[in-house]
This record gives structure tokens, C-alpha cells and sequence, in this order.
């Protein structure tokens, strides 16, 4: 299994999305090529939809583990604060999966109630 985070942009705006992946496929081979990002955003998918040629897909590290893989990612978001940034598709900074159990923030629940409608 392969485990990386990723980074995909927009030519034309210099929009970005930090994500992770664990792929049976070899990533140079993964993303950008068979898969196009996880992200919820509208904006995105409807952008990625019309012209995937307009996106620049980046694998930022692999990792060993799948864990590895979510501990880095959580890490980036939170450096870049990438739910805040105007340049960001990300609609939430990352949590960690043992994060199970901890409410969420007001703020958090109304950006994934906003995202699912």
C-alpha cells in the first residue's frame, strides 16, 4: 500500500488543496492520473470537472504508513491554517483519525453541514 499527501493547484488562480492518499497504486501513477483529490469543495470539483488539465498535482511525501500519512497531513494544514486561507479549497484543517470521540467546534460542524448540502 502507498501512503503520500498531495498538493493540487490551479493554473489559472493559484488555488491550492493539501490532501492524503492511500493507494494500491504507485502515486507518480495515482494522482492526477486516475485520482483527482477528496475534497468536498464545490468550487473545486466543479473546476476539476470542466478542465483537470488546468490543475498541477504534486505528491509532497510518501510515507510507510497509513498513519504516517494522516500525522502529516493534520501538520501541513495546521501550519498553513489552510480552512482560513483565502487561496485554500480545503474547507477544514485536517484531524487526526484518534481524534474519534472530540466534538467538534460550532464553526466545524456548520462548514461540513454547509459542505454536505
Amino acid at each position: 500500500m502507498n501512503h503520500y499527501t498531495y498538493n493540487i493547484i490551479n493554473k489559472t488562480n493559484g488555488k491550492y488543496y493539501i490532501g492524503m492518499r492511500s493507494s494500491e497504486v504507485n502515486p507518480v501513477e495515482d494522482i492526477g492520473i486516475n485520482y483527482f483529490g477528496s475534497s468536498m469543495n464545490k468550487e473545486l470539483k466543479e473546476e476539476l470537472n470542466n478542465d483537470k488539465s488546468n490543475f498541477i498535482y504534486h505528491i509532497i511525501k510518501t510515507y510507510d504508513s497509513r498513519e504516517d500519512a494522516y500525522k502529516d497531513e493534520e501538520r501541513i494544514h495546521q501550519k498553513f491554517n489552510v480552512s482560513k486561507d483565502p487561496m485554500s479549497y480545503n474547507l477544514i484543517n485536517s484531524g487526526h483519525p484518534d481524534r474519534h470521540g472530540i466534538p467538534n467546534s460550532e464553526e466545524t460542524r456548520q462548514k461540513i453541514s454547509n459542505t454536505l448540502k
